[in-house]
């Protein structure tokens, strides 16, 4: 993988995270502006960057959820909470495909199909109200269409180009009596910078045949936006259309207009002329049927002197239409609807309406037209130094397209085609829109005369109060690799720093050794502070508050309510509490299964819950507090709670306790059960629960990670789960002792005392050596037989007895030799010894020995 890859993933993921962050809150406290911006940057920002990596259904889906939120942000779409939904659906399967990424698995062309699916449920939603709102219209729209077997008509976007482009396109797909493919294009704002130029990809679009660009009113505000809506046109099939705009999915649209639509479309710009043509005698003779003589009328009659281009692509069509059976066909349907139950499409179109009330001159100049006709006047009119000067070609070029070479013949120079382009905007009705030229001049000019006043009012506010400036928080991203590799230099440190004491009992045994010995501990000590403020300092680099890990839990809760139709509330608390990330990240699991223990068999459905005289609506409750060097984190709920007797039955008939234990057990005993292998009060297997592998796991995971589980239950009022962990795993303090010559160690936190004992005070119950210590019994194992070591030789009548407790209760362990305790930084198992399961690590020793950590959890499961 690549590092730019690597960045845009690292950069990707928080804004993922920060959009279902916003999407969750969106979802529980209803609509809001800010939140919905934000997302929609965060989307923007990831499709955007996307494009860098040719990924182009993950590109297509990100650019969805935006079009959605950009019509959550301007109201064309209601916020609800399907949509809600569907957006984290989508930031879900982004995530998905980023872990591929980063795995080298991906297979984009498997993205495709369902980036497709995904995407047009997404753009579904933008458009499902405006369908909604629009009703009967369209429902009785749809409903004429059916039941018309003819001619529709064309979409009211051709209907509103220029006759001469209307008739250029109509002419080019009759001709080949090929559907004609309109292509709708909206370059992104920022696809400029992304090295896109729309306009070349709108020319270079096969079987072109018509452009039309037209600004938007914020063309002038941003020029390094882009600000066009382009419309072409093309004769090419459905694929290569697809073909070409498939690196632009989702800025552009396409639809095809059939011959129907576009004979009927000829039909609404040229019957006024062609009826009366010739005096009418060319349409004399399509009324009796004579084709022929039609078709060679029409190519007489546009051939004529005096006959304007418009006129003549007329007479071109016409005759195409007449030399086809099919466009007679169509043309008929057209003209005659009553006799063939069509739609009258050829009834007050609006090009029909536009020419009722235009000269010719100004048929087809719309809105967008004047527009691109004014900035070119403004910069024929920055000419006006050199008058004579030859006009800029593109100038030219753009002008002609626009006017027609009627209008433009002739004019060499800058005042001319000037000159024809006010003639004619003159001549057509002005439009007031923001973005004039005219229009825009004055506000800058106001501008820059105000400017000074506003200089010396901030000069006077910053002369009357005192200036502060706002330190921003400055934050570094740090890969873990560094960090990581700063914690090995840190273990190498105290390595060192434990080695000196070894030096200090040395130079006691050397003659006038004692001074030397002083100095050595004076030096220790300082070794000693600086070792514990850079262990301290590098541990702060690692902490992450437990946000980072709790913010994905609301969803969760809230899914699985709605699919156990349940009413829950997550309240979260102390989410500023840090906590070690590689152990924060170690826990999301059991929190999740915790949570999910709660939902299913903890908060009643909402009917049990009014009939116990509880709110509809269950609460659970996710809270973090340090204690302190530990961090504390409970959920609880104010479900039903359990029940310690069902709970024993239920082990009883699992085979999990025997009969004789059932009298035996006290409640906090039993309550324990749930945390059994194999242990579920579930009767059925669902997706949930029902496997007995949940609790079990939780107390692997929590014990592994350092920590211990609680838990407290009360019938009808609800459960409470403790999880207390070491707020940090990398510096651990460990007590020493020795076993056949060698060191092992285990943390402190388990330790409870140490005693020396006669063999005499050792006691056999059922086989099993026992030690009465203050009138507690404390079951003893002997560590050489656990770890099958030599059996000693040593006859002593003392022996060592190191009492630990692993969460269950006290026993103790038998050793040779009691050591003292130490800081270390204990690094996990690898290679062939990964598989000691009983070992939780190793740690390097000052005499330069290897100490071995015993895991008390597996060293008694495997005993």
């Amino acid at each position: 993988m690549s590092d730019l890859l690597h960045v845009f993933i690292g950069e990707s993921r928080e804004n993922l995270e920060s959009a279902s962050l916003l999407l969750e809150k969106l979802h529980s406290d209803g609509y809001s502006q800010d939140a919905i911006d934000n997302v929609f940057r965060d989307l923007h920002t990831i499709k955007g960057s996307s494009d860098l990596f040719d990924i182009k259904p993950l590109t297509s889906l990100a650019h969805a959820a935006e079009d959605l939120l950009d019509s959550l942000r301007d109201g064309s779409t209601p916020l609800n909470e399907s949509l809600c939904d569907l957006l984290l659906e989508a930031l879900d399967q982004i995530s998905n495909w980023f872990d591929e990424l980063e795995s080298g698995s991906e297979n984009v062309e498997k993205w495709q199909p369902i980036s497709t699916e995904l995407a047009g449920r997404i753009r579904a939603c933008i458009h499902a109200d405006t369908d909604d709102a629009d009703g009967g219209e369209s429902e009785q729209a749809a409903q004429q269409s059916e039941a018309s077997s003819s001619v529709s008509a064309a979409p009211t976007s051709f209907l509103a180009l220029g006759s001469q482009t209307q008739l250029q396109c109509i002419e080019a797909a009759l001709e080949c009596e090929q559907p004609l493919w309109q292509v709708n294009y909206t370059p992104d704002f920022d696809c400029f910078f992304r090295g896109e130029d729309p306009l070349t990809v709108a020319t270079n679009t096969p079987e072109l045949i018509a452009i039309q660009v037209t600004p938007s009113k914020d063309a002038l505000n941003d020029v390094f936006q882009c600000h066009l809506g382009i419309v072409v046109h093309s004769s090419a099939d459905d694929t290569a259309i697809a073909n070409h705009f498939a690196y632009y999915e989702g800025q552009y649209q396409r639809e095809s207009i059939a011959l129907g639509q576009l004979v009927s479309a000829f039909w609404a710009a040229s019957e006024e002329y062609l009826v009366a043509a010739e005096q009418g005698e060319l349409w004399q003779a399509y009324l009796d049927g004579d084709m022929q003589h039609s078709a060679r009328l029409a190519e007489m009659v546009g051939m004529g002197e005096d006959v304007t281009p418009e006129e003549a692509a007329m007479c071109r069509i016409f005759q195409l239409i007449c030399q086809s059976d099919t466009l007679t066909a169509l043309l008929e349907s057209v003209t005659h609807p009553a006799d063939n139950d069509s739609v009258d499409v050829s009834a007050d179109t609006p090009l029909q309406q536009n020419q009722a009330n235009e000269t010719p001159e100004d048929t087809g100049v719309n809105q967008a037209r004047n527009e691109i006709l004014s900035q070119q006047l403004i910069i024929l009119q920055s000419m006006n130094n050199n008058a004579d000067s030859p006009v800029f070609p593109s100038v030219k070029r753009i002008v002609t397209g626009l006017l027609g070479q009627s209008h433009t013949q002739g004019a060499s120079t800058p005042n001319q085609l000037a000159n024809a382009i006010e003639q004619l905007l003159n001549a057509t009705t002005p439009v007031e829109t923001e973005d004039a030229p005219d229009e825009l001049v004055t506000p800058v000019v106001e501008e820059s005369t105000a400017a000074p006043e506003t200089t010396e009012t901030v000069s006077e506010t910053a002369e009357s109060a005192p200036k502060q400036e706002r330190q921003a928080p400055k934050t570094l991203k740090v890969n873990q690799e560094k960090i990581d590799y700063l914690m090995d230099l840190i273990g190498e440190l105290t390595v060192a720093k434990n080695s000196l004491p070894y030096l200090a009992k040395q130079a006691e045994d050397i003659q006038e050794g004692r001074k030397l010995s002083k100095q050595i501990k004076a030096h220790f000590s300082i070794v000693n502070r600086l070792t514990e403020e850079l262990q301290s300092a590098v541990l702060q680099i690692r902490m992450v508050p437990v946000s980072h890990v709790f913010q994905r839990y609301p969803r969760l809760v809230r899914e699985l309510a709605r699919k156990l139709n349940k009413k829950i509330d997550l309240v979260m608390q102390g989410e500023d509490t840090e906590f070690d990330k590689n152990l924060i990240e170690s826990l999301s699991e059991p929190l999740i299964h915790l949570l999910r223990n709660s939902i299913d068999h903890g908060i009643e459905a909402p009917s049990d819950r009014g009939v116990a005289g509880k709110s509809e609506t269950g609460t659970i409750v996710l809270s973090a507090m340090p204690q302190d060097d530990n961090v504390v984190i409970e959920i609880r709920d104010d479900g039903k709670g359990i029940d310690a007797e069902k709970i024993k039955m239920l082990a009883y008939q699992k085979g999990i306790i025997q009969e004789h234990q059932l009298d035996t057990l006290t409640e906090e005993e039993s309550l324990q059960l749930i945390f059994a292998a194999g242990f579920s009060t579930s009767e059925q297997v669902s997706d949930l629960s029902g496997r007995g592998v949940g609790m079990d796991a939780v107390r692997t995971m929590v014990a592994q990670a350092g920590g211990t589980i609680e838990m407290q239950s009360k019938v009808g009022e609800g459960t409470q789960f403790k999880l207390i962990l070491p707020q940090t795993m990398s510096v651990n303090r460990i007590m020493m002792f020795e076993v056949n010559h060698q060191m092992f160690g285990i943390g402190l936190d388990s330790v409870v005392e140490t005693v020396k004992v006669s063999q005499r005070d050792i006691e056999m119950i059922r086989n099993n050596p026992v030690l009465m210590l203050r009138e507690k019994i404390i079951p003893l194992h002997c560590l050489r037989t656990l770890l099958q070591l030599p059996v000693s030789d040593n006859e002593s009548d003392e022996v060592c007895v190191l009492v630990v407790n692993n969460g269950q209760g006290d026993f103790g362990l038998i050793i040779d030799k009691f050591h003292e305790g130490i800081d270390v930084i204990q690094k996990p198992l690898e290679g062939v010894m990964a598989g000691f399961n009983h070992f939780s690590g190793t740690a390097l020793l000052g005499d330069g020995r290897v100490l071995l950590i015993i895991n008390l959890q597996e060293l008694l499961s495997c005993r």
